[in-house]
């Protein structure tokens, strides 16, 4: 069951900003609250109500790259007397890699994302709609 995100939280956005990437922070086990909304547009880092402009970061860094992998297998296991197995199968999996993302602003760090999936490329698009972010 997928919960609401509650009206104090949800980001506004202007008329021109297109979604680049977002999640939703959640805390609790068995019922599970929305603590953080997280959105970066081509014009902003947004996180709950309060926003960061794009145009006044200078740099984006990437740290504590890493990667989870995720796969399935489906096999099949024969026993013919003591100890000879048989084992055949099928296996696919996928690597998907996280990294934490810093926002610095005149050489400051002022917003660190972190694990944030594909990363590099959400970056890629960071740097494609505003120019001047090394």
């Amino acid at each position: 069951m997928e919960q609401e995100i509650p009206t104090e939280m949800m980001p506004t956005f202007l008329e021109q900003e297109q979604v680049l990437w977002s999640r939703t922070i959640k805390q609790g086990f068995f019922r599970k609250k929305v603590v953080q909304v997280q959105v970066i547009t081509n014009l902003a880092v947004r996180l709950n109500k309060q926003w960061l402009r794009l145009a006044d970061i200078d740099t984006v860094v990437l740290s504590d790259r890493h990667s989870i992998s995720d796969g399935t297998y489906q096999g099949y296991s024969f026993s013919a007397g003591r100890g000879i197995r048989i084992h055949t199968g099928k296996g696919q999996g996928k690597r998907i890699p996280f990294a934490d993302m810093t926002f610095f602003k005149r050489g400051t760090a002022v917003l660190v994302l972190q694990d944030v999936q594909d990363a590099s490329g959400i970056k890629q698009l960071i740097q494609v709609a505003n120019p001047h972010i090394r």
